[in-house]
C-alpha cells in the first residue's frame, strides 16, 4: 500500500497541492497514532494474560496441588504478589505509553528501520528540524522532496511493531482455550477457586469432585415422633454411598449414619428418613448433615 499527493480543491475553484512538508508531517502522525495504539493494546492484552494465567494456575494448584486448597493466608501472599506484578505491567506498558507520545524522530527511525530505501532521508529532515539548526531552504527543500516521494512507495503503517503484541495474543487465545478446556473435564467446580483467587478474604469453601445443589427440608420445626424425610441432589462424581450424619441436641447420638436411596428420577437425587432412636421419630432437637 502507497500514498499519493493529491491535489485539493481551493474555494475559488482552483486546485492547491499539499506541500512536501505537510504530507510528510501528516504520514508522521499516522505512524505515531499506530505506534502508539499497538503499544497501548500490547499492554492491554498482557495484562488480560496475566490474569488468565493467574487464575489458572491458582485453580490447578488449589484443585490438585495442594492438600485442602490454599489456606486464606497464602491466598492473600499470592493476590498481593499477583497484584504487584500486574500494576508494574500495567504502570510501563499501560499508562506511561497513554499518558506519553511517540515523537516524530522515533517515528522516523521506525520507518527508516523497516524502509532501508528511505536512506536516513527522513531521519535526518526529522533531526534537523528539531535540532533548530538553520539550514539552506534549497537544501532542506531538497531533503523534503526526496524524503516525501520515497514516502510516496512505503506503508508507513510498517512503522508499527506488532511482533509482542501477536505472540501475546497467541498466548491468550491458547490460554483462554486450555482453560475452557479444563472447565468441562474438570469434575471440580472452577468457579468457586476462581473467586477464591480473585477474593482471597472470602469464605468460599474449596471445590470437590462431588458438589451438593441442594438439602431438604434443610432448616425446619417437626412435631415429637416425627420422621422427615432428608433428601439432597448431587453433581459431579457421585460417590458409591451418600449418607446423612445427625446429632442429637444432648449429644447421646452423634453422626449416627443413615442410609441415602438413590430415588431412581435420573437427576442424581437421594432420599432417606429420619426414625430417630430406636425408630420411634425425632424426640428433641437434631442436626444433620450430608
Amino acid at each position: 500500500m502507497s500514498s499519493n499527493l493529491k491535489a485539493k480543491p481551493t474555494s475559488d475553484g482552483g486546485r492547491q497541492y499539499v506541500g512536501f512538508e505537510e504530507y510528510i508531517q501528516y504520514q508522521l502522525k499516522q505512524a505515531r497514532r499506530g505506534i502508539r495504539g499497538a503499544d497501548l493494546l500490547t499492554g492491554g492484552v498482557g495484562a488480560v494474560l496475566l490474569l488468565v494465567g493467574y487464575l489458572f494456575l491458582f485453580v490447578v494448584t488449589d484443585h490438585w496441588v495442594i492438600s485442602g486448597g490454599w489456606s486464606q493466608t497464602s491466598r492473600a501472599v499470592l493476590w498481593g504478589g499477583f497484584v504487584v506484578v500486574l500494576t508494574a505491567w500495567l504502570w510501563s506498558r499501560f499508562v506511561r505509553p497513554w499518558s506519553g507520545r511517540v515523537s516524530s524522530l522515533y517515528a522516523a527511525s521506525q520507518l527508516e528501520h523497516v524502509h532501508p530505501e528511505l536512506k536516513s532521508n527522513l531521519l535526518t529532515l526529522v533531526d534537523l528540524q528539531q535540532a533548530g539548526r538553520p539550514v539552506s531552504p534549497v537544501i532542506l527543500e531538497a531533503i523534503e522532496r526526496r524524503a516525501a516521494l520515497n514516502l510516496q512507495q512505503v506503508n508507513v503503517d510498517d512503522a508499527v511493531d506488532r511482533h509482542t503484541l501477536t505472540k501475546l495474543s497467541y498466548a491468550l487465545l491458547a490460554m483462554v482455550v486450555v482453560l475452557c478446556v479444563y472447565t468441562l473435564a474438570s469434575p471440580k467446580s472452577l468457579v468457586s477457586s476462581a473467586w477464591r483467587a480473585l477474593f482471597p478474604m472470602s469464605n468460599v469453601t474449596l471445590s470437590t469432585r462431588t458438589s451438593i445443589l441442594e438439602v431438604k427440608p434443610g432448616n425446619m420445626t417437626v412435631l415429637t415422633h416425627a420422621k422427615p424425610d432428608i433428601e439432597t441432589t448431587l453433581t459431579g462424581v457421585i460417590p458409591a454411598e451418600v449418607r446423612v450424619l445427625y446429632t442429637t441436641a444432648d449429644r447421646q447420638v452423634v453422626d449416627e449414619p443413615i442410609q441415602l436411596q438413590d430415588t431412581g428420577e435420573g437427576v442424581h437425587r437421594f432420599r432417606g428418613r429420619l426414625l430417630g432412636e430406636s425408630g420411634s421419630g425425632l424426640l428433641q432437637n437434631v442436626t444433620y448433615r450430608i
